[in-house]
């Protein structure tokens, strides 16, 4: 009942708010003692579709009598998926139902809604111009990763219920500021529809090899947009991550060759892929440690690297790591520790969520007999979930003479 005294008092705008603050009777705000439980969309979990009715009769009325509050999202979330419910369980009455859900989902306060992700086939089913306003409220709320705060599934909804509005999802990204966040939620719902079990929507989706064709016209065409963009308008990072997608098949089977040896098919690979693009970092990368393992030489491996540093695109982080990575494992062999050094600290600072170059910065400092900082990367790169011999011992012999905690 709190809650919808709040609503009642705690937000009168009036000039006698102080009035408004205590409650002399009961008749006057009747509806402000409607008594609406927490946590009911938990109950509607529990609900069979037989008891759907039955929970209606109890609290429909009640909530509805109550728009526009925030400490409510429960209770309007729970009449919603009642209502989705039985527009799936009775087609005929689909309409009223869907009206209804419509009229639910708008009582939320204006840039209150939350419920993104785990509403967003009801969003979409609701009304596919409801989904779609969603859907671009999402991409300019939330621009650091939309597509996990509900991007992608409203994109897989609105896909399976309205296959033929695809066209509408590709005009929210043809808006700059909509662009990076309508492909991430794509590329996530596609990937979440190959790759993840115990989602319902990705295994609709999966299951409709119609839908799965329109993602990759949506993402092929996105991507063609942005790579046509004028010069400046997406950053080198987003191109890079288009373009590399590219070659990304071919460049893994560069690596097969490399591993069985197989230079000249390896050769073939790298100038199929850099006359696609130039610029990738883990082609030039390749390359490098192709010329090292050709010419038996750290040497003439790291100058390779240090040439293809200069032609590797800045937006590609993590490639210019590995060339840095190989640069200072080739110093390394030469013993040039001091300078290995430089080298495993640049990979490090392009791509921290990479344990080896913990591990390698581990390993160099104990070369260099600096026990204290040797230590503290091989506990980081052990952390990080690096297993390997040269970690185990330096954090062994680091720790063993330490107080224990």
């Amino acid at each position: 009942m709190i809650p919808f005294i709040e609503a009642q008092w705690g937000t009168y705008e009036g000039a006698n708010k102080i009035k408004h603050l205590t409650i002399k009777g009961i008749s006057k705000y009747a509806d402000a003692f409607d008594f609406i439980p927490y946590h009911l969309n938990e109950t509607v979990e529990k609900l069979s579709d037989d008891q759907l009715i039955d929970f209606l009769d109890q609290y429909e009325n009640t909530i509805l009598r109550h728009p526009n509050v925030s400490t409510l999202d429960e209770a309007y979330f729970a009449l919603a998926k009642v209502y989705f419910r039985l527009g799936q369980k009775d087609p005929n009455q689909k309409n009223v139902w869907k009206e209804k859900c419509l009229q639910i989902l708008n009582y939320y306060p204006q840039g209150r809604f939350h419920r993104e992700k785990d509403a967003a086939e009801i969003c979409v089913w609701a009304s596919a111009e409801f989904g779609l306003k969603v859907f671009k409220n999402l991409l300019e709320k939330d621009k650091r990763q939309p597509e996990y705060a509900g991007g992608a599934s409203l994109v897989s909804a609105f896909l399976i219920h309205f296959p033929d509005q695809w066209e509408s999802i590709l005009e929210i990204s043809k808006v700059k500021t909509n662009t990076i966040g309508t492909l991430h939620s794509i590329e996530t719902a596609k990937t979440w529809a190959l790759n993840v079990a115990n989602n319902a929507l990705a295994a609709k989706l999966k299951q409709n090899q119609n839908v799965m064709e329109l993602i990759s016209k949506l993402l092929t065409q996105i991507e063609e947009f942005i790579l046509s963009a004028p010069l400046g308008e997406f950053s080198e990072q987003e191109i890079h991550e288009i373009r590399h997608k590219k070659i990304v098949d071919r460049l893994t089977q560069g690596w097969e060759y490399l591993k069985k040896k197989e230079y000249s098919k390896v050769e073939e690979l790298l100038n199929s892929i850099f006359a696609a693009y130039e610029k990738d970092g883990e082609a030039l990368f390749l390359d490098a440690r192709l010329f090292w393992l050709k010419s038996g030489s750290a040497e003439e491996g790291m100058k390779r690297a240090e040439k293809n540093l200069l032609l590797a695109s800045n937006g590609d982080r993590l490639g210019r790591g590995r060339l840095h990575n190989l640069i200072g494992c080739a110093l390394d062999e030469l013993g040039k520790w001091e300078e290995a050094l430089l080298s495993f600290q640049k990979a490090e600072e392009l791509s921290p969520q990479d344990s080896i170059y913990v591990a390698n910065l581990a390993e160099i400092f104990w070369k260099l007999e600096n026990k204290t900082s040797a230590g503290r990367y091989a506990k980081k790169a052990k952390s990080m979930g690096n297993q390997s011999e040269i970690v185990e011992t330096i954090f062994r012999e680091t720790t063993k003479n330490s107080p224990k905690e």
